[in-house]
């Protein structure tokens, strides 16, 4: 524990001498892994499926504060999945909305833990969430995290799902199948159960 706050110190007093510098490199990279790791994820759109996009888009990130860039990162998201269903993408889109409400509602700070969050779980190390709020977060963080965990599962689930979300239907099985999506997606069990452990792990 000793060592973690020491490190904490040490990533403070860093990021104080050179944060000109180590800011915009640092948001560079977390927005170029995320559109990398979208494409990777979802890519159902050629049109920003590829690295000169990303590349592009980490740029971009340069310039924005860590909201503008989860919000970026969201525009991506949903342009990949309207390229699966117009449909679906209006339901993530209702969700995300729901999701930002909730954030900007109760904890409008440590914004930088909606992307963090999302891209380490697509990197396979979900476990590292907690370490990084240790070093930079609170108790508080769990709604952001959450937030990103969320996030991650949506993107999980139409990846997982894209091939079944796109046949054409009846209205009424559309209207049964969209409702059926929406539940599997807010009370997904792993979801559910990942969030109570990291609000365990703050606590």
């Amino acid at each position: 524990m000793m060592e973690l706050l020491e490190f904490k110190e040490k990533l403070k007093a860093f990021y104080a001498r050179f944060g000109a510098f180590a800011g915009p490199a640092i948001k560079f990279l977390l927005g170029f892994l995320s559109m990398v790791m979208l494409n990777q994820n979802l890519g159902f759109m050629a049109r920003i499926d590829n690295m000169p996009a990303a590349l592009f888009l980490g740029i971009v990130c340069m310039a924005l504060p860590y909201g503008g860039m989860a919000l970026l990162a969201g525009i991506v998201m949903l342009a990949h999945i309207t390229a699966v269903s117009l449909e679906l993408a209006a339901i993530v889109l209702a969700l995300l909305l729901a999701v930002l409400l909730l954030y900007y509602g109760f904890q409008p700070g440590d914004s930088y833990l909606l992307v963090v969050t999302p891209l380490l779980f697509m990197l396979k190390i979900p476990y590292a969430v907690p370490l990084v709020v240790g070093l930079a977060g609170g108790i508080i963080s769990i709604i952001p995290v959450s937030c990103g965990i969320f996030i991650y599962y949506i993107i999980s689930y139409v990846k997982q799902n894209a091939g079944t979300l796109t046949g054409e239907s009846a209205a009424s099985e559309m209207v049964q199948k969209y409702t059926q999506i929406v539940k599997d997606m807010l009370f997904n069990q792993d979801m559910l159960l990942m969030i109570a452990a990291f609000a365990c792990a703050f606590s």
